[in-house]
């Protein structure tokens, strides 16, 4: 009991395991294995183990004889006799091709070898004896395949007579591939010339052998056979046609040999064949036919034989006249019809080379291509429309049955003869297509071109190379490639077809078959019947039996049925009629009918109703055994069951119908070079490949690169399975890996070059390219059509030579390192040119970043910021700061600060015509690849064009670029190093130069009365100034050291403006997410209004973006105004109050609101502290202003400027503003404005005098050579310029009243405690002198100046200070 119950318990535990696997079968059902991979090849098999319909071998075939039918057992010996004559020829075939001779690598005995001959022989022996062996095989098959060939082709045509009819197709087509095999095997062993050199070194050996050995006279009697057997050529066709003339002649073969001609006749011309070895064996099998019927008696050649349709034949012979042998061999029917008496036609003789137009253009791809194009496409349309509605009809019919709503039922066999008969077309047009591709392939091998019809073939060029690399033009390699699209995707298509509507063959052969039976040849024994016909009733009835699948009358014969006279009479008493079919029940089934089945039925059915059988001849007062209608519905059967082997192969016909190995091998032309192998751009496969990446050619087809590269697997296929040579599957597996090698460079380089086009196509200027593509041809457009790449792209596991390679991942390795390589070369480019070259690297960086975010929707790419920062080695640890921040600090403060000058009217900066330093030793620049720059030379010249705009100066568009590259992360960078800059100028170079003006500075300086003119007062500050004038190095170091220090101050301003510029919109759509928000709104001045009534917040006017706050008042009124407007927006936009939230939360995160050009001001001013007490000067005697004081640092600067307010003599030369620009004032008054000195400066400078006193003059003269018009011009220039250039300082760092002697980080941060005011002095002032006059001039910007009103000064300090009103 304990037994039974463990016993129980471990079954039932069995059970629970298998139900739950079941379940884990189940559950991985409901997985999603699909893949986003376009599908481009032929579905691939992890484990093949496939038995193909064909493999029976007709076991079966004894069930089906008949005592009436012996000859239908006879054929089927016969049949299988050939087929396995021939399989084990083409196993010959497979080993000569593949055979490459060793005697070649055989070391060969010499005279001084003595010692070592006997040795050398032996091995040699060793060697060669298992090849040799290998020859004899070949000759023992030769003889027995002859005899046995001669003896059925006699005893079928004897029993042809015998029995009236022709023998069955099946055996003619069998008879057909023998001599198919026969001509291959002859063309290789008479090609093959190392089977001559490996035995006769074979034969020296063993003579040298048998010296020290006794001769075996029956190996040399063999040796000698085997001798002549590979000398004579065409061995196999002269023993067949030697032995069948022994046996009797042609005349004892000519009945069988006539038929096979007619059916390989009707074949070709129905186009019933399936693949192109089908069509070549037929025409081949009909030439040697014809060899064979054909006598060298006059009266008894081909010529002359009634029973051959010479005109039927030589007709398809000239429609295809050139076909494939073997590989790359090449088969003409005139040479084989030159063997026959036939040699006579004009036809037969021509060379090739000679024949007409039409036959060319038969042959060629390029132009059967649209043909088929069209008819491909056609076909694809049809299959997918009809395998949708066929799923619909599977759905309803199971709906109807209560089947779930996704599940598909089978559905009835009359509904699948649509899909069985697209199936077909399908697999006849995948046959013709191949067809097509090998008979171009095997024309150009037999014509080959040269440097006549080719220029581009060297002369020296050999055949392979004359056949196959230069006789292709780019046409045709585009419709050769589209052809091998059009197949290779026909059988992908047709082979996923095959599981989903496999069954539907089945189904379909076996209800046509059964109804067939059951039906139209049940009528047919009924009719025959009653005529009496006994061999024919017997023929049919057997067939009958063959094939019916009945469920009611089993084991009743179909003839006592039909001959029961109580049935005809009851069913004609039921009126059906006595010629009506037996109407039998049968089932449906998706089975499949045996090879000895099929066979009988069409044996059967050809017997009774072919044209030349005894019953369908008729005659004088005799009827035909069947009517012309009876005959057609036998006919329609035995034609559509021709069919039926292919269809029941389904998935081993597709790969028949779509080889094409052959166009890789090349075993022919490698044994007349005597070479190993040929380079890679000989090979077929990789010239097409080529081709397509070739952008010159046919980008168009880029969808189809990979089926070229499909040819290396059928090609490694056909090695391995049919050659079973392991050397040549090594050959092309080298051959694939240096080809892909190139393939995934060549593809990645196209890739990255149509990417960078495209982003070209989208960055450049727009007006540019409209005003372009106006004035040129459509040739010339920069438009870029999109090229379909992403389906190779997206390539993750294609499979070559059994390796599944993810495409998409190597050609994103590549084109990562194609990125890097091109912002390296931005870069590079950048480092080697001035700074102006800072838009042509943004430019290539927005371009590559462009070609980055293109290419990263197909491809898995890393990020571009972090290829940007490997490039600008920001990754470095020992780096603070990547090339470019490098590059852009050595560039100002080494070439643009000292060389450039800035015109402030136009906002630029321009180089000097006059450089005050060395030229910089740059790195020249590199020559990289087009597509490395912007994609080609034709967007690389557009573009350079567009920058050639920019290079001749450097302004607010390029520090805009400064500031897109850079970010404000690296601006503390660059002010770090320009305020160094300037302080090492400071210190070195510009104290020493000032204490030495200082020191050629009168002791005072008093200004001029105004009656002495422009003329005397300009002659007084000459003479007064004249030490400092004539200072040798004020108008070279001096202003060179003031314009480096006032361009920095200027780059630093623009690079503010481009910041406040760029930032506002970042900041506004990032600070909700950083947390920050904007300061509340100030209290509104007295009576300022918004547009809705509330306060208006208006900004400070020293604002940088105060001026666009303003600006949009303007709007808020417009607003205001317009009641309706309002009113149906529903909200009132303060344009105003947005400005300054975008100011206030941009300041914040700018640092604070301080600026670069603040920031540099403060630290200039503290490197200033070291000489402050000096340039201000002693303290005045009267605690307020010394009025005549010159040492004071803004008097130098007053006479710095009187310098450069006089204008040269000659009209040639250069101002010195020309010369050095605005810098040089931002320069000399940066210092006066941190001193604190401003006011002083304006009332007390020299050139400011001048103007005043030219205010009271109507005509100005010349003083000393100078036009004193033009001086006063320039001084006018200068006080503008001035004034401007203060009210910058005051906006970026103002600067509130406080003693001198103080530095920045000691200002006050409150009002000053006391203010005073003081009258100007008078006549009766304290120095007595009595000189001084009020200002009455007018400003040159039109500006009433009054007299000076007050000078503020802070408690015990004589400070000066900005007015207290104006």
């Amino acid at each position: 009991m304990a037994d039974s119950s463990l016993d129980g318990s471990s079954s039932a535990a069995q059970q629970n395991v298998v139900a739950d696997a079941l379940l884990n079968v189940k559950a991985l059902a409901s997985f999603s294995f699909s893949d986003d991979q376009p599908p481009l090849e032929f579905p691939s098999k992890a484990i093949s183990a496939e038995v193909s319909w064909s493999d029976g071998s007709r076991l079966d075939a004894p069930a089906f004889r008949h005592e009436k039918m012996q000859f239908m057992s006879e054929q089927l010996q016969q049949i299988a006799t050939l087929e396995e004559r021939t399989r084990v020829g083409e196993s010959f075939i497979h080993m000569l091709y593949a055979y490459r001779g060793v005697s070649g690598a055989i070391p060969q005995v010499r005279d001084h070898d003595e010692a070592n001959k006997a040795a050398l022989y032996a091995h040699t022996y060793q060697v060669l004896k298992p090849l040799v062996d290998k020859m004899k095989e070949l000759m023992a098959y030769m003889e027995s395949s002859v005899n046995t060939v001669c003896k059925i082709l006699v005893v079928a045509n004897e029993a042809r007579k015998s029995r009236g009819s022709p023998p069955s197709e099946e055996l003619l087509l069998a008879l057909a591939r023998v001599f198919n095999m026969f001509i291959s095997l002859d063309g290789l062993k008479d090609m093959k010339s190392s089977l001559n050199n490996d035995f006769a070194i074979y034969k020296r050996a063993l003579s040298n052998m048998k010296k020290q050995t006794n001769p075996n006279e029956d190996e040399t009697m063999e040796n000698q056979k085997l001798y002549n057997f590979l000398g004579n050529k065409d061995e196999f066709a002269r023993e067949l046609r030697k032995t069948i003339n022994l046996d009797g002649g042609p005349g004892a073969i000519e009945d069988v040999l006539a038929d096979l001609l007619d059916k390989a006749a009707d074949i070709i011309e129905r186009r019933t064949y399936i693949t192109a070895d089908n069509k070549h064996t037929l025409l081949k099998a009909m030439g040697f036919s014809l060899y064979l019927l054909d006598s060298d008696q006059s009266d008894k050649a081909i010529t002359k034989n009634k029973k051959v349709k010479l005109d039927r034949l030589m007709r398809l012979f000239k429609a295809t006249p050139y076909m494939p042998l073997t590989g790359d061999m090449t088969l003409s029917m005139q040479t084989l019809l030159l063997k026959t008496s036939l040699r006579e036609v004009s036809w037969v003789t021509e060379s090739p080379g000679n024949e007409d137009n039409s036959l060319r253009r038969a042959y060629s791809l390029l132009h059967t291509l649209p043909e088929a194009r069209a008819e491909f496409r056609e076909y694809l349309a049809e299959l997918g429309t009809l395998r949708s509605e066929f799923r619909r009809r599977q759905r309803l019919m199971g709906a109807a049955g209560g089947a779930p709503a996704d599940t598909l039922t089978p559905v009835p066999p009359l509904l699948s003869s649509p899909m069985y008969n697209v199936l077909l077309r399908g697999l006849q047009l995948l046959g013709r297509l191949t067809t097509a591709v090998i008979e171009q392939s095997a024309w150009k091998l037999a014509h080959p071109t040269d440097s006549s019809i080719n220029p581009d073939c060297p002369e020296n060029a050999h055949d392979y190379e004359k056949s196959v690399r230069y006789n292709y033009s780019s046409a045709e390699k585009t419709a050769f490639v589209e052809y091998l699209s059009m197949v290779y995707s026909l059988k992908r298509t047709l082979a996923q077809a095959e599981a989903p509507f496999g069954h539907v063959i089945y189904s379909y052969i076996h209800a046509t078959l059964q109804r067939f039976a059951h039906g139209s040849l049940a009528e047919v024994i009924a009719s025959v019947a009653k005529k009496s016909k006994q061999n024919v009733l017997v023929a049919l009835g057997h067939a009958f039996n063959v094939i019916a699948d009945s469920t009611a009358a089993e084991g009743t014969d179909i003839v006592a049925q039909v001959s029961d006279k109580k049935a005809k009479k009851a069913k004609k008493a039921s009126g059906s009629g006595a010629g009506m079919a037996i109407e039998q029940a049968y089932p449906e089934r998706a089975a499949s009918v045996s090879q000895a089945q099929l066979f009988t039925l069409r044996a059967l059915l050809d017997s009774v109703y072919n044209e030349k059988a005894p019953g369908m001849r008729g005659g004088f007062m005799k009827d035909k055994d069947l009517s012309s209608e009876q005959a057609g519905l036998l006919d329609a059967v035995f034609q559509e069951a021709h069919f039926f082997p292919v269809m029941l192969s389904f998935g081993a016909s597709v790969e028949a119908a779509s080889d094409l190995s052959e166009l890789w091998y090349k075993e022919f032309y490698l044994g007349l070079r005597k070479e190993i192998q040929f380079p890679i751009e000989m090979s077929l496969p990789w010239i097409l490949t080529e081709h397509v990446l070739n952008p010159d050619d046919a980008h168009a087809l880029i969808e189809s690169v990979l089926y070229p590269l499909e040819l290396y697997n059928d090609a490694a296929g056909r090695a391995i399975h049919k050659l079973r040579s392991r050397f040549l599957f090594d050959e092309i597996q080298a051959e694939v890996n240096l080809a892909f090698d190139q393939f995934i460079f060549a593809l990645s380089n196209a890739v990255f070059e149509h990417y960078k086009q495209r982003a070209s196509s989208v960055l450049i200027n727009k007006e540019y390219k409209l005003l372009f593509e106006e004035n040129i041809s459509s040739d010339g457009r920069l438009e870029v059509t999109v090229l379909p790449f992403e389906s190779v792209l997206r390539q993750r596991h294609f499979q070559l030579l059994g390796r599944s390679v993810d495409i998409s991942r190597l050609v994103s390795q590549r084109i990562s390192a194609n990125l890097r390589q091109a912002v390296e070369v931005a870069i590079q480019r950048f480092e080697a040119a001035p700074l102006h070259g800072v838009l042509e690297l943004k430019a290539l960086l927005e371009h590559n970043r462009m070609t980055h975010e293109l290419l990263s929707a197909v491809l898995p790419l890393e990020s571009f910021d972090m290829i940007l920062e490997e490039a600008d080695e920001e990754t470095n640890l020992v780096a603070f700061h990547g090339r470019i921040v490098s590059h852009v600090v050595y560039e100002l403060v080494n070439d643009f600060l000292p060389n450039y000058c800035y015109n402030i009217m136009s906002g630029r900066f321009v180089l000097a015509r006059l450089s005050m330093i060395d030229p910089l030793n740059r790195p020249s620049a590199p020559r990289p690849l087009p597509h490395l720059l912007f994609g080609s030379r034709i967007f690389n010249n557009h573009f350079s064009r567009m920058f050639d705009l920019y290079r001749e100066y450097f302004g607010e568009v390029h520090f805009n670029a400064l500031y897109t590259l850079l970010g404000r992360a690296y601006f503390p960078v660059i002010l770090g190093e320009l305020v160094n800059n300037a302080r090492t100028l400071f210190e070195h170079s510009l104290r020493p130069f000032v204490s030495a003006l200082m020191r050629g500075m009168p002791q005072s300086s008093k200004l001029p009365a105004f009656v002495y003119g422009v003329t005397g007062s300009y002659e007084y500050f000459f003479e007064l100034l004249r030490p400092v004038i004539t200072y040798g190095a004020l108008r070279t170091e001096v202003f060179q050291v003031f314009r480096e220090i006032g361009n920095t101050i200027i780059v630093l301003q623009l690079l503010d403006r481009a910041s406040f510029v760029g930032q506002p919109l970042a900041t506004m759509l990032t600070a909700p997410f950083l947390g920050i928000r904007a300061p509340g709104p100030k209290p509104s001045p007295a009576g300022a209004a918004g547009p809705a009534g509330g306060a208006v917040d208006a900004p400070p006017p020293e604002s940088p973006t105060g001026s666009v706050a303003d600006g949009r008042y303007v709007v808020a009124d417009v607003l205001a105004a317009n009641g309706e407007l309002l009113a149906s927006s529903g909200t009132v936009v303060d344009f105003a109050t947005l400005g300054r939230h975008v100011e206030a939360l941009t300041k914040a995160q700018l640092g604070g609101g301080r600026s670069l050009l603040g920031s540099f001001l403060a630290s200039l001013s503290e490197a200033l502290d070291s000489t402050r007490s000096e340039w201000l000067g002693a303290t005045p005697s009267n605690d307020v202003l010394e009025v005549d004081m010159s040492k004071e640092y803004y008097r130098i600067w007053s006479a710095c400027q009187f310098t450069f307010c006089t204008p040269p003599i000659t009209a040639s030369g250069s101002t010195t503003r020309e010369s050095f620009g605005e810098g040089l004032q931002f320069g000399g008054l940066v210092f006066i404005y941190l001193l604190g000195q401003q006011h002083r400066f304006d009332v007390f400078d020299f050139s400011y005098h001048l103007i005043q006193v030219a205010g009271n003059e109507t005509q100005l003269g010349r003083a000393g050579g100078v036009d004193l018009g033009r001086f006063v011009d320039l001084a006018r220039f200068c006080r503008l310029l001035n004034d401007e250039i203060f009210r910058v300082f005051r906006a970026h760092m103002p600067l509130p009243a406080f003693e001198p002697a103080l530095s920045i980080g000691q200002l006050p941060l409150k009002k000053p405690a006391f203010v005073g005011r003081f009258s100007p002095p008078g006549p009766d002032s304290a120095d007595g002198s009595g000189t001084y006059h009020p200002f009455a001039g007018v400003h040159g910007d039109g500006e009433r100046i009054g007299n000076l009103k007050a000078i503020a000064v802070t408690e015990g300090a004589g400070a000066p200070a900005p007015a207290a009103s104006e």
